[in-house]
């Protein structure tokens, strides 16, 4: 349940909070004033696409935040939608109790967005597995995804409850076994298939064994061509060097040293120094003398070098390094080995494939007959609603394709089983039911979807729904009968209500009227929470008659007294 909607800088509306009660929320308010304002914002928080539009002009950022309450069946839906670690979002993991969440989207002028769960900032697609949970919204178009078959199906499951649910998770596990099976028996091929997988992991694993490429092979191939292709300069550098020092004079200055040093001692120390030099001269020499002879340059070598580092590279370019070959090598080997003996594995994996296909088609069947048996419950509950909005003709049904045979019902498989369902509806007596995409009027399905939230708010379990013009077309008597249902709504769940009708207004528990004022060169939606007096004079101003006549006052009061006892009687 939302208690608390705090709104800044989102299109006209500057600044707001709404404080909505647990029942009935009524907004309503002059054409044009921004009552489906207050529905975008909503959306935008729980993850509708931003568009720098929505700012309010000239503002660099806005921010729309939400505050709810949420109990045990939300948190059990949250989890049923994989949303398992409530914890961590400050949110008690026990059931017990219920706890506040809060959710804020910041926007800016450049286009970006900021989204926190009790300041946890999370992304969009985790507010969007969230947003379903916690919201319903319905305008005066969304009754187009009742047209998805997979969506009317989903809408009988919930009605089905737990003891379909029990059978859903059962097909779920089974499908999984049957969806690893038809991998195996894909990744064994056929008995000419095989043949041609073993012939190519045979070719691989020969090429990489024939191969063997050491670890850092390539980067010391790359260095010893480089040696090669520089040997000549390299040979001649070294005979430079070796010459050079050679050449040297150290012996004779030794000798001069020697003899000086019968005249001063000081010289003795200059000749043992000298003496030193010479000898890691000689030690430098001999090991320049050593490597000269390696690098005499010989094509034959660099041509053998260039075939192997082509040879490194090949094998590195379709298999990787030298890690990423042996685990290649490992894995194929594997393969070949499976494929060499799969006619005895694909004998077995086909019989395992018979065997969950009958398990799985037990399973479907008893799911199906569960559907089957629900659906004409449903469809008594919908005419029966149908009938009180003023469709006294209508019939609708809930269409199945044909149960499969055993041996037909692959093509027919999903986790949820192999029902395929199509609502079938007619508006008028003498009229075929048709498929209700097809025949229904916008008016009829705005009435249909009214009839669909009323009994889906027994067992759906969401806390909060959101009607938006729900009420367009629609006025008189049936307006009335609008106007009851949504109050029955509310008694299982929280419902926010854009309207223009006097009979909805008349039903609120809480009543906001929404206003557009012009200011200065600038235009700004307010809203304000209404009293009992306000509210009268609303429920006047809607009927139309405020101001012409006396008695429109006294209707308004009439028409408040009379809900107020309606929604006693219901309680």
């Amino acid at each position: 349940m939302i208690n608390k909607l705090m709104i800044k800088n989102f299109v006209l509306i500057e600044e707001a909070e709404l404080e909505f009660g647990d029942r009935l929320n009524v907004l309503s308010g002059e054409t044009g004033a921004g009552k489906s304002i207050l529905v975008d914002a909503v959306m935008l928080l729980l993850g509708a696409r931003y568009d720098k539009g929505l700012l309010r002009h000239g503002e660099d950022e806005g921010s729309i935040e939400a505050f709810f309450n949420i109990g045990k069946r939300t948190k059990k839906r949250l989890v049923g939608a994989g949303i398992d670690n409530l914890k961590s979002y400050g949110i008690d993991e026990s059931y017990e109790g219920e706890d506040e969440v809060l959710i804020s989207r910041r926007f800016f002028s450049d286009g970006k967005n900021e989204i926190r769960l009790n300041g946890k900032q999370i992304t969009l697609a985790m507010l969007k597995s969230f947003a379903p949970i916690l919201i319903d919204i319905y305008g005066q178009h969304d009754y187009v995804q009742y047209l998805d078959p997979s969506v009317q199906l989903r809408l009988l499951d919930f009605f089905c409850g737990e003891k379909l649910d029990v059978w859903i998770k059962k097909c779920g596990e089974e499908y999984k076994n049957y969806l690893r099976i038809l991998k195996e028996l894909k990744e064994l091929g056929q008995e000419d298939q095989r043949e041609k997988n073993i012939d190519f992991l045979s070719f691989q694993i020969s090429e990489i064994e024939n191969a063997g490429v050491g670890e850092h092979e390539e980067e010391d191939l790359i260095a010893k061509r480089k040696i090669l292709l520089n040997a000549e300069k390299i040979a001649s550098l070294l005979e430079q060097s070796i010459a050079g020092l050679s050449n040297s004079e150290f012996l004779s200055a030794l000798s001069a040293l020697k003899k000086l040093q019968d005249y001063d001692n000081d010289f003795l120390e200059y000749a043992d120094r000298l003496n030193s030099i010479m000898i890691e001269t000689d030690d430098i020499l001999s090991s320049i003398s050593n490597r000269a002879g390696d690098f005499s340059f010989e094509k034959d070598a660099l041509d053998k070098l260039e075939d192997r580092l082509l040879v490194v590279r090949n094998i590195k370019k379709k298999y990787g390094d030298a890690k990423a070959c042996e685990k290649f090598l490992s894995d194929a080997v594997n393969k070949l080995n499976r494929l060499k003996n799969a006619e005895a594995e694909y004998e077995g994996l086909t019989k395992q494939k018979r065997a969950v296909l009958a398990s799985l088609y037990k399973i479907c069947s008893t799911i199906s007959d569960i559907r089957r048996g629900e659906a004409g419950t449903l469809s008594d509950r919908v005419v029966s609603e149908l009938k009180e909005l003023g469709m006294e003709k209508a019939r609708f049904m809930l269409g199945f394709n044909e149960m499969p045979e055993l041996d037909e019902c692959e093509r027919y498989l999903t986790a949820n089983g192999f029902d395929v369902i199509e609502f079938l509806f007619s508006a008028n007596a003498g009229q075929p039911l048709k498929p209700f995409s097809k025949v229904a009027s916008g008016g009829e399905m705005s009435r249909f979807m009214l009839a669909i939230k009323v009994i889906s708010g027994d067992f759906m379990g969401i806390d909060t729904l959101i009607f938006d013009e729900i009420d367009s077309g629609i006025s008189g008597k049936i307006g009335q009968e609008v106007a009851k249902k949504l109050a029955r709504i509310s008694q299982n769940s929280q419902v926010l209500c854009v309207t223009h009708l006097a009979q909805i207004a008349s039903m609120a528990d809480t009543h906001f009227f929404i206003d557009k004022i012009s200011k200065d060169d600038s235009t700004s939606t307010k809203i304000q929470l209404l009293d009992n007096d306000g509210q009268i004079n609303e429920i006047s101003r809607l009927l139309g008659s405020i101001g012409i006549s006396s008695a429109s006052h006294q209707t308004a009061v009439d028409m408040k007294n009379w809900s107020k006892n309606y929604k006693a009687a219901k309680n």
